[in-house]
């Protein structure tokens, strides 16, 4: 492609000429193969970000279940470790699974019940008796944590020995739900 020369003008007295060079530049099929292969390019990190985003809330999900739990597993044991007098409840004999468990408390008449119940962990603190369904029970666990099972296992003599199983899973949306399988094992203190 060639340049015609513009005709002279006079700047400052004198005739001037402009020798243009030819315009570089893009073509319209190059920016849009450009534009094509951005958009590619982000589509792809967009995913990858999207992905990214949902693992983080997968994980964060599970983190406040599991630190839910822990609380509850945590307060049942220690209550449980200083008890006396465990009773299963909803089971046919002490070696066999129950629903819940009934025991009294290390402080003065004062029986707890913990129980599994509307997917959640309950407890009930009677005072000089053992909770009855009438009884108000407290949930321990998060409307997030489902609790599909959960059984007592009341083992030995003294000490007593309960096995606690709890499966279930954490998370509010489908795609964000993980499932969990939980076994401890609390001794009682001799005191």
């Amino acid at each position: 492609m060639k340049i015609k020369n513009l005709p002279p003008r006079l700047i400052g007295g004198r005739a001037t000429t402009y020798n243009l060079k030819p315009n570089k530049g893009f073509t319209l099929v190059e920016m849009l193969v450009a534009i094509s292969t951005f958009m590619v390019v982000m589509l792809v990190a967009a995913g990858s970000l999207v992905s990214i985003i949902d693992g983080s809330n997968k994980a964060q999900s599970l983190k406040s279940a599991i630190n839910n739990l822990n609380f509850a597993l945590e307060s049942m044991g220690k209550n449980i470790r200083v008890g006396t007098d465990y009773s299963g409840e909803t089971c046919s004999s002490l070696d066999s699974s129950c629903a819940g468990i009934s025991f009294k408390s290390y402080k003065n008449d004062e029986y707890i019940t913990y129980r599994f119940n509307n997917e959640a962990i309950e407890r009930c603190i009677g005072v000089s008796s053992v909770c009855s369904s009438g009884s108000t029970f407290t949930r321990l666990t998060a409307p997030e944590v489902k609790i599909t099972d959960m059984k007592f296992y009341i083992r030995g003599n003294v000490p007593q020995r309960v096995l606690i199983t709890i499966s279930g899973e954490a998370g509010n949306k489908e795609r964000l739900k993980t499932k969990f399988n939980l076994q401890t094992t609390v001794a009682q203190r001799s005191i």
